[in-house]
């Protein structure tokens, strides 16, 4: 009785004008008529491609450009706010709004289904709120039964089964996180993938190392606007190199066992060492831009939109890849990755080698700058979403 009350209640509550129904809502689901965004649209172009919600690094911007870039193709990406953006977005919508508005909820279904040909959901996260009360089966059905075709992006943890890479990887994150987290990711990763495989629709994942959790995906690229990386600096020159480490998730790129091999190395006078946190993205171009190295990661295996952006800066990058991450990139690619590998407890003898032999780490790093420019400055990625675009 007392739930068909509450449900009575809220059903009320959501016929009353926007600017009344927001501010009487849970307080973490208060939002204000200035809050609602108009919703997003994709016009003209027989393939009309939506993207939503994460846009993680930024990437479901530059894929909406990178598909831009085939014939007859417009593109638009959505991502949703749970604090002041930090990437390029070609629409936006708070938290709350995307959660809370029962409205706009419905109008921006009715946009997409209306609007768009085809949508790629990412990370495996409902883009309708509650409109069907956050079940993305449900979701997926109606957006077919309205004539879209669908398909998923995986990101990352959304997927990556801790037990198995604590299992593959001595240095892996999970060996160090809180067990209740890493129960909770267990948990989700697996629901996730259970999801993507009941669904059938096409599976893309934007990092190598992801294609070990979903074999049957289809590789799509990072990719990254290489003109605003670029630089003319030549590494390795100085006498004392700057090295730089910029961590988006600390424990899972490993930091603590970074930062004390390169403090060590810092106090020796061997480098200067640069530990960035905290800065808004667009400072850090020309943090890249003036550094010599950069050290990514040592815990996951893969390499992202950090190290990307590394070689396109003309670092020389060092980081963990996992063996395999190595193999399917040259199986695709034709090409070893330029990317100085290092054992996540060799960290500080890497870096001695490559102060030792500069002028061949200043050639691999030559040879990143050619590797980033042919696979991740997006024609890689339009390339990868073709057969999906295509019907």
């Amino acid at each position: 009785m007392k739930r068909q009350l509450l449900r009575t209640l809220v059903a009320l509550r959501d016929l009353l004008p926007e600017r009344i129904s927001g501010g009487l809502r849970a307080k973490r689901f208060r939002y204000t008529p200035r809050d609602v965004p108009p919703v997003p649209r994709t016009v003209g172009g027989e393939v009309r491609l939506y993207i939503a919600q994460a846009n993680f690094a930024g990437q479901g911007y530059r894929w909406a450009r990178a598909a831009e870039s085939l014939p007859g193709v417009v593109a638009a990406n959505l991502m949703l706010l749970r604090a002041p953006a930090r990437f390029s977005s070609d629409f936006t919508v708070p938290l709350t709004v995307s959660r809370a508005s029962s409205r706009w909820q419905k109008k921006h279904f009715a946009s997409i289904v209306g609007g768009t040909t085809h949508v790629l959901i990412e990370a495996s996260r409902p883009i309708f709120g509650a409109l069907f009360e956050g079940d993305l089966r449900r979701e997926v059905a109606a957006l077919q039964e309205g004539g879209i075709r669908v398909g998923m992006i995986s990101h990352g943890s959304e997927v990556r089964l801790p037990s198995r890479h604590a299992a593959a990887h001595p240095f892996s994150p999970f060996h160090v996180m809180e067990p209740s987290q890493v129960s909770s990711m267990e948990q989700v990763a697996r629901s996730n993938q259970k999801l993507l495989s009941e669904l059938g629709v096409p599976t893309f994942v934007s990092t190598p190392a992801l294609m070990i959790e979903q074999p049957e995906a289809t590789w799509l690229p990072v990719a990254i606007d290489t003109s605003e990386w670029s630089s003319a600096h030549v590494p390795l020159v100085r006498e004392v190199p700057v090295v730089v480490h910029a961590p988006s998730r600390e424990v899972i790129k490993r930091s603590d066992l970074i930062d004390a091999a390169l403090s060590k190395l810092d106090g020796e006078g061997l480098i200067s060492y640069r530990r960035i946190a905290g800065l808004p993205n667009s400072e850090i171009p020309a943090i890249f831009a003036d550094a010599d190295v950069l050290v990514d990661a040592v815990g996951t295996g893969n390499y992202g939109v950090a190290a990307c952006e590394g070689m396109a800066s003309g670092c020389v990058v060092v980081s963990y890849v996992d063996p395999q991450v190595a193999r399917f990139v040259r199986s695709e690619t034709g090409r070893d990755l330029p990317i100085v590998h290092t054992e996540p407890d060799q960290l500080e003898d890497t870096i001695r080698r490559v102060l030792g032999d500069r002028k061949r780490y200043q050639d691999l790093a030559a040879d990143g700058l050619s590797f980033v420019a042919e696979f991740h400055d997006g024609a890689r990625s339009a390339a990868a979403l073709c057969s999906f675009l295509a019907t």
